[in-house]
């Protein structure tokens, strides 16, 4: 006897209905776990070329302080950092292993580096794994990373900065825009990109920056940059405000100066065309051009174009009159370069 209609149509919906439930489990699964970083396979529906939502602080960024960092991570599940380096005696250290300790997941990753850096990596490395912490240490030659971020669960956190061990004025950018997470976690993973305010590539972040500071229609530029080199972008940028007029002060550390030749003769060129430049112990990286802010963990230097950096552009006046302001003061401070 044949089955009425109404039966096998009743059937075929249960059928369709098991369906959708069976793909929606397995699309929700599906997720690559590598070396502790987790990123689910339904991001790539979050493209690097797709726009994001318009950045501004009410929507998505605020400027925190290392305290704030720190607090989250005493109360973290989840716990994933990257520097370029850091020392083993650092505040941020300890408080990571106390979070393993207390069964915090965390993952570590760090630049292998040169000359001293070196040696404290793998000191801090080793510091780490006696917690159970994963540590990566990424190969310079083949991955190299010179980004600063931490992800505390669903937040992220971007420092210009190796997260300091001494209070001071360090910048600490809390970033809920969504889409920026994931492109910060494919970047400690090794791949590169961005969308329409977020670059995780050095040559891209500085090429944003250098594009920031020729729209800008303020007549005052305040840039800081730990090193400096005349094959950066920001090097001619800066030079064309200056000769259009506009008054464009930079500072740039100390140490840096002292040590390179090259850099001394290409910030004695820049005060010669009209730029002001200024010393001080200092390796913060921001630019602020009327309420257009970049902050970035990329020096201002031609150097390693594919490293890991990131550099991130955003529109604020309150975040910016506050950048505006510690620059003014770090000014005061700073000793002034003679041009050639």
């Amino acid at each position: 006897m044949r089955r009425p209609r109404n039966l096998t149509y009743a059937a075929q919906r249960r059928r369709r209905r098991r369906l959708v439930v069976i793909l929606s489990i397995f699309s929700t699964a599906a997720v690559v776990l590598i070396g502790g970083l987790t990123i689910s396979r339904m991001s790539q529906a979050i493209r690097t070329s797709t726009p994001a939502a318009s950045p501004t602080a009410s929507n998505g960024f605020e400027l925190v302080s290392m305290s704030t960092v720190l607090d989250g991570i005493s109360r973290a599940r989840t716990i994933t950092l990257t520097a370029y380096s850091l020392e083993p005696t650092a505040t941020v250290v300890h408080d990571l292993e106390v979070a393993a300790d207390r069964g915090a997941r965390v993952s570590v990753a760090l630049s292998r580096g040169f000359g001293i850096y070196v040696r404290e990596n793998e000191e801090t490395a080793t510091e780490l794994g006696g917690h159970g912490i994963r540590v990566h240490v990424l190969e310079s030659a083949t991955q190299a990373t010179h980004m600063k971020a931490v992800m505390l669960d669903g937040n992220l956190y971007l420092s210009d900065r190796n997260w300091a061990r001494e209070p001071g004025e360090e910048i600490v950018l809390l970033d809920r825009i969504p889409g920026d997470r994931t492109l910060i976690e494919r970047a400690v993973l090794g791949e590169t990109g961005n969308n329409d305010h977020l670059w995780t590539r050095k040559a891209d972040a500085l090429a944003a920056e250098a594009d920031m500071l020729s729209q800008s229609q303020s007549r005052r530029v305040q840039v800081e940059s730990e090193s400096f080199s005349g094959s950066s972008p920001i090097f001619e940028q800066l030079k064309n405000l200056a000769a259009m007029g506009d008054d464009v002060d930079l500072i740039v550390a100390e140490s840096e100066y002292n040590r390179r030749p090259s850099e001394r003769a290409t910030l004695g060129s820049l005060a010669a065309s009209g730029v002001k430049v200024r010393l001080l112990n200092s390796d913060e990286k921001f630019a602020v051009a009327g309420s257009a802010v970049w902050i970035g963990s990329a020096n201002a230097t031609g150097g390693a174009p594919g490293q890991i950096d990131f550099g991130l552009v955003l529109r604020d006046e309150s975040i910016a009159q506050e950048l505006s302001g510690q620059f003014d003061r770090e000014w005061q401070q700073a000793r002034n370069v003679s041009p050639d």
